[in-house]
């Protein structure tokens, strides 16, 4: 008798086991059959068993058109947020350099420049008490330069010391 229930006993568990292997197994190839994720219906079938299995069985098959718009979707959500985060980036860029502007006048006569250096060329001639409003600010070679524009639009590099606030 006791060899009885061992042997049913066995049998008891390769069926729980097999059951356990089988249902995961078979519902994520019928999920790769229809075009669902293989991974969570793998899991589903772990967990709910024949809950699951009956599940995917009963769902429809994803066409190639489902994919595609489901894909598609996805794509223009991506692009709409990088559009929305540049244009965030943008605004707060334009904002820091708007918010900075501040006019100066010019205090000796000295040339206006391509780059922030004495031997880039001259772009133009800045005016004692000509107004120009301040771009940005670096230094070069160990010499402070601000780039400016002139009130005729044209931009350039001058020495910081020929610029104050007006």
């Amino acid at each position: 008798m006791g060899l009885l229930y061992g042997s049913l006993g066995v049998f008891v568990t390769l069926i729980i086991v097999l059951y356990l292997l089988i249902s995961p197994i078979f519902c994520a190839w019928l999920a790769s059959q229809k075009g669902y994720s293989t991974g969570a219906w793998f899991g589903l079938g772990l967990f709910f068993g024949i809950f699951a299995l009956l599940a995917i069985g009963f769902a429809p098959v994803k066409t190639a058109k489902a994919k595609e718009n489901e894909i598609e979707f996805e794509r223009q959500r991506i692009a709409s947020e990088k559009e929305k985060e540049e244009q965030e980036a943008e605004a707060q860029r334009l904002k820091a350099e708007f918010a900075n502007i501040a006019k100066f006048r010019v205090t000796k006569e000295v040339a206006l420049q391509p780059q922030p250096d004495i031997n880039s060329g001259i772009v133009d001639w800045l005016n004692i008490d000509e107004t120009v409003i301040c771009l940005e600010a670096t230094v070069n070679k160990n010499e402070e330069w601000a780039k400016i524009r002139t009130e005729k639009g044209k931009e350039g590099w001058c020495h910081k010391d020929a610029v104050a606030e007006a």
